[in-house]
Formats: C-alpha cells, sequence, structure tokens
C-alpha cells in the first residue's frame, strides 16, 4: 500500500512539471465581454511582445489603491516614462485595478517566470507605499501573492 501511495505522490509531482502550470485554467477564464469592456478602456494593454516576458508596472495613488499597466518587459532598458504610462491608462491617474489585470493576464500565454513586477512612482502622486522603501524585494513578492503568480 505505502509503495502505491509513493507512486501515485511521484506521479502527481512529475505530472505538475507538464501541466502548464502559471496559467489559468479554462474554468477561471473571464468572460468575452469582461475582455472587451476592458479593452475599451485599455486598448494599450493586449497584443504585447511576449517574447521576453511581460513587466507588470504597479503604483499607488494611496494606502490601499493599487493600479496597473501591463508593458512587454524592458529587461533592464527602464525608465518607464510618465507619459507612456498616461498614454497606456487613457491619462488617468489611475491603472488596471487588481481583478482587471488578472482578467488580461488570462489572454496571454506567458510563463509565471517570465511575469515581472515593477513598482513605479507616478508623477500624479506623492504617494510612496512605505514597504517600497523599507523591503522593495518583500513588496514585490506580496503583488506577485495578491495575482497568483
Amino acid at each position: 500500500m505505502r509503495r502505491i501511495a509513493l507512486i501515485l505522490i511521484a506521479v502527481i509531482a512529475v505530472s505538475g512539471l507538464f501541466c502548464g502550470c502559471g496559467r489559468v485554467s479554462a474554468s477561471e477564464l473571464p468572460s468575452q465581454d469582461q475582455i472587451s469592456k476592458i479593452k475599451e478602456e485599455y486598448p494599450g494593454v493586449f497584443g504585447l511582445d511576449t517574447s521576453k516576458g511581460l513587466d507588470i508596472v504597479v503604483w499607488q495613488l494611496a494606502e490601499h489603491d493599487l493600479n496597473f499597466a501591463l508593458v512587454r518587459h524592458r529587461d533592464g532598458e527602464y525608465g518607464i516614462v510618465d507619459d507612456e504610462l498616461l498614454e497606456l491608462t487613457g491619462h488617468k491617474a489611475s491603472g488596471l485595478s487588481l481583478d482587471q489585470l488578472k482578467e488580461v493576464l488570462t489572454t496571454y500565454d506567458v510563463s509565471k517566470d517570465d511575469l515581472y513586477v515593477v513598482p513605479w512612482q507616478s508623477s500624479l502622486s506623492s504617494y510612496i507605499p512605505p514597504e517600497v522603501a523599507k523591503d522593495k524585494d518583500g513588496y514585490i513578492r506580496s503583488v506577485r501573492d495578491m495575482l497568483g503568480i
């Protein structure tokens, strides 16, 4: 009996390597209507080049006010400028909500390992999350946890 249990555990572990982990299952996909509404408001976050991955840009306008944008991975060539993010957000201070970003991410076939969280300081707000100043890596991990990546 113990041998069967060990074989079953091994099969489950190996199948996890090939299951497309990091991707959303069909039962979790948002409706086409939800995606269309987001696409109307934030068209620039769709159809991005994913060859190097995607950057999830996160900023806060207040303590519990997380905002997101999605751009192609910059791989160190940073300097996201306010104009570019304002263009992506339709010249509003706010960006995608957490739920909207999760829905947008379902439209991409990108591994969790190719999604990079990039904290950004918006010029439209003087708020800097204390977590970013104290522990940027911890802040990034907490955002990844919120997103389930």
